[in-house]
């Protein structure tokens, strides 16, 4: 992940769909941990 940033960084200003790509990505992790969250909640229950 850090390797892929760093790369961007070389090729210059990040284009429109590399920045949607990475906020779906960091939008799919959120949903990930909350989801996890809840099976945790669930199961303290």
């Amino acid at each position: 992940m850090r390797r892929d940033a760093a790369d961007l960084a070389r090729t210059g200003p990040l284009t429109v769909s590399t920045l949607q790509m990475l906020r779906a990505h960091t939008r799919h992790l959120a949903c990930q941990q909350q989801q996890q969250q809840q099976q945790q909640h669930i199961a303290t229950k």
